[in-house]
């Protein structure tokens, strides 16, 4: 058992240093280290725990910076209110703007707002055209989506 716990806090020092140098690349500019801030504050990687307000800062960042994978990330947030409001229009806006500029998972996820009606009127014919685009733009996701609204 001691052993387990000297490995954990081993860890844990190791990632505090790694999330030392991702905070310094994000704020040199890095649209993705500040992203893999915001994930690190999220699951309590390299901190005493898990910070809600820190990664929606860094999510944010990450998205304001063009990574649309902090968009889609922070629309989730937004989308099952864990450390902001819950907003389905600011996440549906997230994932829109994560699908315009040709990521994936933000179609894939705007498809299903669509699909299910969560945060907008059902329009299956909208959720189909959305895993369409999804499926166009390389997910496998989108692709099993997509055909499963042409059964």
């Amino acid at each position: 058992m001691k052993n387990i716990i000297l490995v954990a806090l081993l860890l844990n020092g190791l990632n505090a240093g790694i999330l030392e140098v991702r905070l310094k690349a994000c704020n040199d500019g890095n649209a993705k280290k500040c992203y893999e801030v915001a994930d690190m504050y999220s699951f309590g990687m390299g901190v005493d725990k898990a910070n809600a307000a820190k990664t929606i800062r860094y999510y944010s960042k990450s998205c304001d910076m063009g990574y649309q994978e902090g968009c889609v990330s922070l629309g989730m947030r937004y989308i099952l209110g864990q450390g902001v409001e819950q907003s389905y229009s600011k996440g549906i806006d997230l994932y829109k703007k994560a699908c315009n500029t040709g990521y994936s998972d933000g179609c894939s996820n705007l498809g299903f707002m669509y699909e299910i009606g969560e945060g907008v009127k059902i329009d299956l014919s909208t959720a189909k055209e959305l895993y369409r685009k999804s499926c166009d733009l390389g997910s496998d996701m989108g692709c099993n989506d997509y055909a499963k609204l042409n059964k």
